[in-house]
């Protein structure tokens, strides 16, 4: 142990060259640099030719120290070196090393560890101390840890889902405890993702939150009872840190930091990607196949991601070749398939029965129904049927159509190339496609019922057309039959099925008497950074701030208001998401 004595007195034994131990040799004993001491520097040899250093204290650096013994014998200067071990003292100081007095969103596990370090009298680690976490309020993911071979034992603190001061205790058996205090305020929000009724949103440091309809628990929300509602952001999983979040049909999925892609909430068709049809709420389980993702995108049963390796992944609903791999036409894909082609795909846009993405170059590739031309292409190379509805009196229709089917990736009919896509996809009958191309202007193909290619018609096109008016868009956000485009001056301009935003003027459709067959500008008296728009509700982000409009079914807008209280009256002008800081 660091600075005691050696239990043996360090010795050496002389011989000289007719191998006779001599007597009266000076031996000069010197420890390393803070190799302690001894008691007898300088020693003489015995008639046995031994000599010895005496007492070796040694030094208080837990290391290897050594002492070198030097002396004269038939004129030649020879040399040799002892060595001990000196481990740790006693513990004796617990100190926080890393991480400390961190501020988060509330309810987020902080993503840095906070680190401590246990050492003894002289700054030495102590391995194998019990150290004992402790918060005041919230939680911590480790609440005991056993320091390692350095001295250091960590853990990382779970903030509570209200805002205020959170202290952490650091305790051991034999030291008295250290505290620091942390602090939980307001989500700044970075982005959002949105479904019928239901909002997402990151937080600048990768933090999940969501609001809105939680009748089925696909929020997977803490503090919320099952099956309630939640008026107010709700983080999803409380050691979760993401890259992306997507919303679809009551279940989501996100990209951690470290490319593992989650899925969560309904599981139809194995959209979540764990080899069932299970709903998986928590704990998250990873897709299955160990892959690492760069991106990932949930469709309303199917879902997409390109790995870092640059293999283009889809699996969940394939009975109309949505999944991408011919392999598994008519059947679900429980766990991810390789796409055909070969393709590195990004910028997925998924619909209820189609799948477009774009390979590095901007071109548009699309596969699965090609009902009224979404896949972009005229005719598909497999004849197939899709059941589609539509409401008369107040009664529903269905109907059996004859169409065409692409069970592998098809080029889309155009020479354009564009920088992203966005589908508006919740209706089987009238899915569209909207892409952007590298100077703003936007095209769209597909179902056109309620005027969501934005070109002045409700006739649908298979070949991208150029919206009607459109300023240059630097965003694009679609669901079911409506679009929104955001300029870089931070303008909303929207079109298809978007009345209930606010805002928004609308016509009598030849299929309904709201909708907006050419983009118009929503008129907020604000400019955003950023937005996510589904029928019903607009979020954006503007100066750092998110706001929500339109209506407030289930709480979706995340104004704390009452369950329903707003209803379809909603609010008209964007309105202060709950629990933010500025």
């Amino acid at each position: 142990m660091v600075a005691t004595a050696t239990p043996v007195s360090p010795s050496v034994m002389l011989t000289d060259s007719h191998g006779k131990h001599p007597a009266g040799i000076t031996v000069t004993f010197t420890p390393d640099s803070g190799a302690g001491s001894v008691s007898i520097p300088i020693a003489k040899t015995d008639n046995s030719g031994v000599a010895s250093a005496g007492v070796w204290t040694i030094g208080t650096v837990a290391a290897e120290q050594r002492l070198r013994a030097s002396a004269t014998v038939d004129g030649t200067v020879v040399n040799t070196t002892m060595s001990v071990t000196a481990l740790p003292g006693r513990p004796a100081v617990i100190k926080i090393v890393s991480g400390d007095a961190q501020d988060g969103p509330y309810g987020a596990t902080l993503i840095t560890p906070i680190q401590v370090a246990v050492t003894d009298q002289y700054g030495n680690g102590t391995p194998g101390v019990s150290v004992r976490f402790s918060v005041d309020t919230g939680g911590v993911t480790a609440a005991t840890d056993t320091t390692g071979v350095n001295g250091t034992a960590s853990t990382r603190v779970r903030l509570p889902v209200t805002t205020g001061s959170v202290v952490l205790s650091v305790a051991t058996d034999s030291i008295p405890v250290v505290k620091s205090t942390f602090t939980s305020r307001g989500v700044r929000f970075a982005s959002f993702t949105m479904d019928i009724n239901t909002t997402c949103g990151l937080s600048v440091e990768g933090y999940p939150y969501c609001w809105g309809d939680n009748g089925a628990d696909e929020l997977v929300p803490l503090g919320v009872p099952s099956g309630q509602n939640a008026i107010t952001p709700h983080p999803i999983s409380a050691d979760l840190d993401l890259k992306s979040i997507s919303l679809a049909n009551i279940g989501g999925c996100g990209l951690r930091m470290d490319g593992v892609a989650v899925c969560w909430g309904s599981n139809v068709f194995g959209a979540n990607g764990n080899g069932n049809e299970s709903s998986q709420l928590e704990p998250m389980a990873p897709v299955a196949g160990g892959l690492s993702f760069v991106e990932i995108q949930r469709g309303p049963g199917t879902t997409c991601g390109t790995t870092k390796t640059g293999q283009s992944y889809c699996w969940g609903d394939g009975r109309v070749g949505q999944v991408g791999a011919a392999n598994y036409y008519k059947n679900y894909a429980k766990e991810p398939v390789l796409v055909d082609g070969g393709i590195t795909f990004h910028s997925y846009a998924l619909g209820s029965s189609h799948t477009c993405a774009l390979d590095p170059s901007g071109k548009a590739y699309c596969w699965g129904m090609n009902l009224q031309g979404r896949l972009g292409v005229a005719v598909a190379s497999v004849a197939c049927t899709s059941t589609t509805y539509a409401s008369s009196g107040g009664t529903t229709i269905w109907t059996t159509v004859q169409t065409t089917c692409a069970p592998s990736p098809v080029p889309v009919n155009t020479a354009l190339r564009f920088t992203t896509l966005a589908s508006a996809s919740e209706a089987n009958p009238s899915d569209a496609t909207c892409g952007l191309d590298s100077d703003g202007s936007t095209y769209c193909w597909g179902g056109n019922d309620f005027g969501q290619l934005g070109n002045g018609s409700m006739i649908p096109d298979s070949v991208p057309t150029r919206v009607s008016g459109a300023p240059a868009f630097k965003q694009l956000s679609g669901h079911d039959r409506g679009f929104c485009g955001l300029t870089s001056t931070g303008d909303i301009y929207c079109w298809g099925l978007v009345s209930s935003i606010l805002g928004v003027p609308d016509i009598t459709c030849t299929t309904s008497a709201d909708c907006t067959p050419t983009p118009s500008k929503v008129q907020v008296g604000r400019q955003f950074s950023s937005i996510s728009f589904t029928t019903g509700q607009l979020c954006g982000i503007s100066d750092g701030i998110a706001y929500c409009w339109g209506n407030d079914y289930h709480g979706a807008l995340g104004i704390g208001a009452s369950d329903d209280l707003l209803g379809v009256g909603g609010v008209s002008t964007p309105t202060q998401v709950s629990g933010q800081s500025p």
